[in-house]
């Protein structure tokens, strides 16, 4: 029996001993480093993206890194609010931190906000407007994401997969895995994602777009694009004209929760491009925007909380570039409609941005999605 176990050992070793290596370069890479562990290197090495294939974890890493910065200032949204920087903020850069997810519902952002291990002095939150609209077959908005962080043993094994998978498909060579630089801007990066096309989760919690991010032609194709599309299906995809309201008394219980925090909360809808704007201004299907951002207004004034909905953001100097694509704005736009906040709401903002800096800003960029040149030689 024991030349039996004995020889099954030998046989299997090398598969034992292969497993072994292969955890360990999924280790390394970042795909399967735990998440307090990529927030230290962050913050050691500030520069750092982070993006994973896998998502079981994000929930996991926003609350980790909102542990070590403390912020006194909270973003909370999905991916209408990822290029919030914190460096907008110009006067208290450390004291903000974006916690928005790519795909979060407002039910994850009452969980993130319910799980912090400190309050924060001011939320901006996402107001989607689409959250508080009856869909055509009588359900309420999608349901929520898994958020939990569940990352278990099976994680690791997928983690394991897709690196495998990288090296296997000549996607990535062991030497990019190694290396961990992403081709866009040729720095340190975690997680496949981010190795593979520079996209990832930076240390203020804002999203860098890989590509996107440098290509000017790629920004102007996308937004092109996804216009077109919309034109195309004559705004049917709107979801209908009844509102929602569990997702008003959902809201409701969530200013009142932050009333007896003592937490202020300023609410913000980010505009569609203007080009959609002034379309569905004309489909009786999206009449719902003006009557669920009425509700919503007087929810947040019954909490003596301000609400900004900023429907056109062409009164404010916008133009086409403000956009990458037919809802999502651009670096510029994102700072363009902070920029609305802060001089609408200066008494709240006045301790964390200086107005001639931003405005300084918007002046002086030459790429939409690099507000701050980072990608200035």
């Amino acid at each position: 029996m024991r030349r039996i176990i004995l020889k099954l050992g030998l046989l299997f070793l090398p598969f034992a001993l292969l497993a072994l290596a292969l955890a360990g370069l999924a280790w390394h890479v970042g795909e399967a480093l735990p998440v307090e562990r990529v927030v230290e290197l962050q913050h050691v090495a500030p520069g750092i993206v982070y993006g994973q294939e896998r998502s079981c974890n994000l929930m996991a890493y926003k609350l980790a890194a909102y542990r070590i910065r403390k912020p006194e200032l909270l973003i909370l949204g999905n991916s209408l609010m990822l290029n919030l920087r914190a460096d907008y903020f110009t006067e208290n850069v450390a004291a903000v931190y974006n916690g928005s997810v790519g795909g979060w519902m407002f039910s994850d952002m009452v969980e993130y906000y319910g799980r912090t291990s400190q309050l924060p002095k001011l939320i901006v939150l996402l107001v989607d407007l689409r959250y508080f609209i009856q869909r055509r077959h009588g359900e309420g908005p999608s349901a929520p994401q898994d958020s939990a962080d569940r990352c278990g043993h099976e994680d690791l094994l997928y983690a394991m997969n897709k690196t495998a998978h990288e090296l296997l498909s000549g996607d990535l060579t062991l030497q990019d895995l190694l290396d961990r630089r992403d081709p866009v801007l040729g720095r340190l990066s975690l997680g496949l994602r981010a190795i593979r096309n520079g996209t990832g989760y930076r240390l203020d919690g804002s999203r860098r777009f890989g590509w996107l991010t440098v290509s000017r032609d790629l920004q102007e194709e996308r937004r092109v694009d996804s216009i077109n599309s919309f034109a195309a299906v004559g705004g049917r995809s709107a979801p209908g004209t009844q509102l929602h309201e569990p997702a008003f008394a959902a809201l409701d219980a969530f200013l009142a929760r932050l009333k007896r925090d003592g937490v202020i909360i300023v609410g913000i809808t980010t505009p569609f491009h203007f080009e959609i704007y002034d379309q569905i201004r004309a489909l009786d299907n999206y009449s719902y925007l003006d009557k669920a951002a009425e509700r919503v207004r007087s929810l947040f004034d019954a909490y003596g909380f301000p609400y900004r909905y900023v429907a056109d953001l062409r009164p404010y100097g916008a133009d086409t570039f403000d956009w990458y694509d037919w809802q999502h704005l651009t670096e510029s736009g994102s700072l363009r409609l902070l920029y609305v906040l802060f001089q609408s709401h200066l008494e709240l903002f006045d301790r964390y941005v200086d107005l001639a800096e931003v405005r300084s800003l918007l002046a002086n960029y030459t790429n939409p999605m690099d507000v701050l040149r980072e990608l200035d030689p």
